[in-house]
C-alpha cells in the first residue's frame, strides 16, 4: 500500500484560502510583531488552514484578543513553540487567565 500523505499535504497546501482563513492570516499577522523575524506568507497561509481545520468555530475576536495579550505580555510567548502558542493561547485566553 503506498502513503499517500505526501501527495495529501501538498494539495492541502496548494489550495487557495477559504473568506475564514483570509481572516484568520489577518489577524495571525501580528504573530510577526512577537518574533525576531517574521513570519513568511506561506507559513501565515498555512497556519490559517491549520488553524480553521482544528477550530471551525473560532471567533476572530477570541484569536485577536488573544494576541494583543501575548503583545503586550499577559499570555506568554515562546518564539520555539510555533503555532502551539495559539492553541495554548487561546485556551488561557478563554479562561480569563494571565500566564507568565
Amino acid at each position: 500500500m503506498e502513503n499517500n500523505l505526501p501527495v495529501q499535504a501538498e494539495r492541502a497546501l496548494s489550495t487557495p484560502l477559504s473568506e475564514k482563513e483570509v481572516q484568520i492570516a489577518m489577524v495571525i499577522y501580528n504573530i510577526s510583531h512577537l518574533r525576531p523575524y517574521p513570519l513568511s506568507d506561506s507559513q501565515i497561509e498555512d497556519w490559517s488552514k491549520v488553524i480553521n481545520r482544528l477550530l471551525p468555530d473560532l471567533d476572530l475576536y477570541d484569536l485577536s484578543g488573544m494576541i494583543d495579550k501575548m503583545i503586550i505580555g499577559e499570555i506568554e510567548y515562546d518564539n520555539k513553540e510555533g503555532i502551539q502558542n495559539i492553541f495554548r493561547g487561546l485556551d488561557n485566553y478563554r479562561r480569563g487567565g494571565m500566564v507568565y
